[in-house]
């Protein structure tokens, strides 16, 4: 990338667990990390007035050649676990195989975890989003029920449930789910717009569904995709102004999103689809009509 920096590393997701083995408390690494786009952050600090001497480049860089790649082959490997007696050491290689898309071989380490530590919740979620990544919805799900009940309160396999049993469209056990994230994690944006979007488009529950679009942009008043959720839940009800107002602040958030354009030519022909809120896979990790599971059963996501 001749130096190039495209994003900066944020934090990633994880918990700690005490090893009554070992008499320690081990970090194991759940699901995805979080990183900064550079657009993002050069934006942030315009914003903040930083002044920072950098040269920006909008090429792409050129490509590496085989010896190039070749020689930094070696920093891209898993390492293999040297703790053979840890199931967080097996979970976290697990963890990183997954991120790698190289499912069979994660599902075997979160196998082998469970196999350590038969109550290790990680492992079984961990175990549940490779399932459902491979395709195999019955087990995944049933990786997903193990893993809340050994850990009730551990609200990402609630929603990664709900979401794949969406997918599968089974919104009422969806919804449950759904629920049960909101029990756990209330101040959750992302799950207060997913029970919008079920509410909407298979109960027809406008009023509820408005009430968690509206709780979902408290909670992240910039969350574009819960903007346009409640902007057609009110067109659906004939309220056409409103509507527009709700699609101008997602504009102005987003101007140059092609779906609110969309939806706003929508309104000016009054021609919005009667089921335009879909639950179908997308590449995007939240998305208007979907948040799918962590890897849905297409992989495009």
């Amino acid at each position: 990338s001749q130096g190039r920096v495209i994003g900066i590393h944020g934090a990633s997701e994880g918990t700690k667990i005490y090893d009554e083995k070992s008499n320690s408390v081990e970090r194991v690494n759940i699901g995805f990390s979080y990183g900064i786009p550079i657009n993002t952050f050069l934006k942030l600090a315009d914003k903040l007035n930083m002044r920072l001497n950098f040269q920006l480049e909008s090429s792409p860089p050129r490509q590496l050649t085989e010896k190039e790649a070749f020689s930094i082959e070696a920093y891209l490997k898993v390492p293999e676990t040297t703790d053979i007696s840890s199931a967080a050491a097996y979970a976290n290689r697990g963890n990183h195989l997954y991120r790698l898309e190289r499912f069979e071989e994660a599902l075997i380490a979160f196998e082998r975890a469970i196999k350590i530590r038969e109550n290790f919740y990680p492992a079984w979620y961990g175990k549940g989003n490779v399932l459902s990544a491979l395709g195999r919805h019955d087990r995944a799900i049933d990786a997903y029920q193990k893993t809340v009940k050994i850990k009730p309160d551990f609200y990402l396999a609630w929603r990664d449930q709900g979401a794949l049993l969406a997918y599968l469209d089974r919104p009422h056990d969806a919804l449950i789910s759904f629920n049960q994230v909101i029990r756990y994690k209330p101040d959750d944006f992302v799950v207060w717009y997913l029970r919008g979007n079920i509410l909407t488009k298979h109960f027809r529950e406008y009023k509820e569904a408005i009430a968690a679009y509206d709780r979902a942009i408290q909670l992240k008043s910039d969350f574009v995709d819960a903007w346009i959720g409640k902007g057609e839940v009110l067109y659906r009800l004939e309220r056409y102004q409103e509507a527009r107002e709700v699609a101008q602040k997602a504009l102005k958030l987003k101007p140059n999103d092609p779906e609110v354009s969309s939806f706003l030519n929508s309104l000016d022909e009054r021609s919005l689809p009667p089921d335009s809120v879909e639950w179908r896979p997308n590449q995007n990790p939240v998305e208007r009509r979907n948040y799918p599971p962590r890897r849905p059963p297409n992989l495009l996501w």
